[in-house]
């Protein structure tokens, strides 16, 4: 029983080094922590207002960051959430 919560642990570390060395990619879009506040004058082309509204409240994050969430992940709520509570 030990030896398996000896792997499960180390698989987590070898996850979270891959997290950071994937954070340090600067090619890709900006992370969503990363997204400014324009005060509300965000593109919402393409996304759905109860989405918006959903990831809104369930993240408890602003409308922009919401936006953003959205369009990285296709409109996909749950991802959108996921990549931004965790």
């Amino acid at each position: 029983m030990a030896s398996q919560a000896q792997q499960t642990a180390a698989a987590a570390g070898q996850y979270n080094n891959q997290l950071a060395t994937d954070d340090n990619d600067t090619d890709g879009p900006p992370a969503l922590a990363d997204v400014e506040e324009s005060g509300g004058d965000e593109d919402a082309q393409g996304v759905e207002e109860k989405d918006i509204a959903l990831v809104m409240q369930q993240a408890n994050v602003t409308r922009g960051k919401a936006i953003a969430a959205l369009k990285a992940s296709n409109s996909d709520i749950v991802n959108a959430i996921m990549d931004l509570t965790i």
